[in-house]
């Protein structure tokens, strides 16, 4: 028999050298500290995403990228890609220049239906070509709408009035009508209550003579009184029910006003050409 170690003590095992093959086939223990959960758990995850699945995150991605594109389309050129006015705009817009005829222009008061208080008919039709126009056969001191007009915008009928010639044939009145099936009046009186704040006086009931709920909303803004109405009506018989929206607008500014702007403005253009003129003289144009 062959001697052991000196010392008596054991045979120390090998540090290096081939180590045993893992078993393709083991499912780890995930509350163990096996070395392959990671593995499992990536391709038990990602190892059966069918065709689907890829076409479902790049539909997504897509949509995402879609979306970003329009934003920064909307901030670029917001007048063409912002969504359109139907009911009215919450603030008013102004504009500056050195044309009498550009500052009458672009200094308009509220808007609605696409047009602004203070437009003349030209400019309305430019910017409705389909507007119809009809005069008043009534005109006169007792009546001061002097033309009618009517158009179709965002799916309701517009009816614009202007007045006469002294007046410098403004729009002063647009009325409209809207009629929804899938819009309720609570939708309804959250938008107008967005665009135009509390109303100062407001009225909501029951109808007695058919089924449904009426509801009428007053603004007084500096320069335009807006007035609005909400009928939402369900057939007696069953059925959908129906909204219906009436909105007025009404320009308030008196004609003092426009006189005294058209005063400020000529007097704006002629201080304007007297800068010009001494300007050219100075260059010795």
């Amino acid at each position: 028999m062959a001697d052991g170690p000196a010392g008596g003590g054991k045979i120390p095992e090998p540090t290096g050298g081939r180590q045993p093959a893992k078993n393709p086939d083991k499912t780890p223990d995930p509350t163990g500290d096996d070395d392959d959960l990671d593995d499992f758990l990536l391709e038990s995850t990602y190892g059966k995403i069918s065709i689907w699945m890829r076409l479902g995150y790049f539909l997504l991605l897509a949509g995402i990228a879609a979306m970003v594109g329009y934003l920064v389309l909307l901030v670029v050129f917001p007048e063409k890609f912002a969504s359109q006015d139907w009911i009215g705009e919450k603030s008013q817009k102004t504009k500056t220049g050195t044309s009498i005829a550009v500052d009458l222009t672009l200094l308009k008061s509220f808007k609605i239906g696409g047009l602004s208080m203070s437009f003349t008919p030209e400019e309305a039709r430019r910017t409705f070509p389909s507007l119809s126009l009809t005069a008043n056969p009534n005109f006169g001191p007792s009546d001061q709408v002097a033309q009618f007009g009517h158009y179709r915008h965002h799916d309701g009928e517009y009816k614009v009035f202007f007045r006469g010639p002294k007046q410098g044939n403004r729009l002063f009145k647009v009325e409209s009508r809207h009629t929804y099936s899938k819009i309720s009046y609570l939708e309804l009186l959250t938008e107008l209550s967005g665009r135009y704040g509390k109303p100062q006086k407001s009225d909501c009931g029951a109808q007695e003579k058919q089924i449904g709920i009426s509801c009428e909303l007053y603004w007084r803004m500096s320069e335009t009184l807006v007035s609005a109405k909400i009928l939402t009506t369900a057939p007696k018989g069953g059925g959908p029910s129906v909204t219906e929206l009436f909105m007025q607008a009404t320009d308030i500014r008196t004609n003092i006003y426009f006189s005294r702007l058209k005063i400020q403005l000529e007097d704006r253009e002629e201080e304007a050409k007297k800068k010009r003129d001494f300007k050219d003289v100075k260059t010795g144009k």
